[in-house]
């Protein structure tokens, strides 16, 4: 069937829509168009030099060409799906055949009539990018049917002989035509795929290169902030231990007083002041002390079993 490239392909853009078939099968529409124009006018110019059946063949072929391809452009700028295209190159490969038909009616007087159906050859090709294998076996199949059935036409109204090697030469030349054209287009369909899986793969490539670029990012991201956690943890462990080892010192101080006052019970006043006092007890005299003896510093006694001995 038709590479995507064709405009009117009926395999290969079926469910697509115009906008989706993209540019380039409207460049062959136009190239096509012109080709038709470019036909029409040289029919108009050269037929009337060359042996043909009268002037009105001739303005009848020029002018079907011309309307024919005007018809064609209106009709390809305002196809909207794929079922659409399909219609018109049903519709133009109709229409060319036509076209061949008369081309070769007009100039059947020619002596060297045999040769210009080679032109027929730019409908099989277009019948190829059209409608695939189909539409190029159907052209090659409907221009040699057209061909040999106006050679015995012109041999019997006109009286001209048929010469069968330049016959056959012409048909065979359609044949390889068609196998030729439907082979290139199927390469270029195979190549297109091929391609086109490329550029799949290469997408899913890419894909996976993102992925694991993101999967990396998340597992350092996962690994720093793992870190942080850690280091936040480990501030407020140490956070703790300050605060327990201050509330213990607090507790401390506060315990503090009520010790100091449970020794104050068991000693007097002023031996409490003279241990509290700041003069150290060698500023102090000798009279003092002897004045003062409960001031002396207390000096432990020596047990019994020392001063027995």
């Amino acid at each position: 069937m038709l590479p995507q490239e064709s405009s009117s392909s009926s395999a290969d853009v079926r469910g697509a829509d115009v906008s989706d078939i993209g540019e380039a099968p409207r460049r062959f529409e136009r190239a096509i168009t012109w080709t038709r124009v470019v036909g029409a006018i040289a029919a108009l110019l050269i037929a009337p030099l060359l042996p043909n059946l009268g002037l009105g063949y001739v303005l009848a072929l020029s002018g079907f060409l011309l309307v024919w391809a005007a018809a064609l452009h209106v009709l390809s700028g305002r196809a909207s799906t794929a079922a659409d295209q399909e219609r018109i190159s049903l519709v133009a490969f109709v229409g060319d055949c036509v076209v061949i038909f008369l081309g070769m009616l007009t100039i059947t007087p020619d002596p060297n009539w045999v040769l210009f159906p080679l032109f027929a050859v730019l409908f099989i090709i277009t019948a190829a990018f059209r409608l695939g294998d189909i539409g190029a076996g159907a052209a090659t199949l409907i221009v040699s049917l057209e061909f040999f059935g106006l050679a015995l036409w012109r041999e019997r109204a006109l009286g001209l002989p048929i010469q069968l090697p330049y016959v056959a030469f012409i048909l065979v030349l359609y044949c390889l035509t068609a196998l030729i054209v439907s082979a290139m287009i199927r390469e270029v369909g195979v190549m297109r795929r091929e391609r086109t899986a490329l550029i799949r793969e290469a997408s899913d490539a890419d894909d996976l290169r993102r992925a694991d670029r993101e999967r990396r990012e998340l597992l350092y991201r996962e690994r720093n902030a793992r870190a942080d956690a850690e280091i936040a943890t480990a501030r407020l462990e140490a956070l703790q231990r300050i605060t327990d080892a201050a509330l213990a010192r607090s507790a401390l101080d506060d315990q503090l007083p009520e010790m100091l006052r449970r020794i104050m019970r068991y000693r007097p006043a002023g031996r409490w002041r003279s241990w509290i006092s700041p003069q150290p007890s060698s500023t102090r005299s000798w009279a003092h002390r002897s004045r003062h003896p409960w001031s002396r510093p207390f000096t432990p006694r020596a047990s019994s079993s020392v001063s027995s001995t």
